[in-house]
């Protein structure tokens, strides 16, 4: 599903505090993950 490891561990992470998050002020998950995405993607081509 995801090819570039620091995606997936980004991700992985994310889901980690999705499913530990137990206060009714949650973020958007969902625009954390393609703001994360979109950041990696930039980033990646750089060293």
């Amino acid at each position: 599903m995801i090819d570039n490891p620091i995606a997936k561990l980004f991700y992985d992470k994310l889901m980690f505090k999705k499913r530990n998050w137990n206060t009714p002020d949650a973020p958007d998950w969902n625009e954390i993950l393609v703001l994360g995405l979109e950041q990696i993607e930039e980033h990646s081509g750089r060293n």
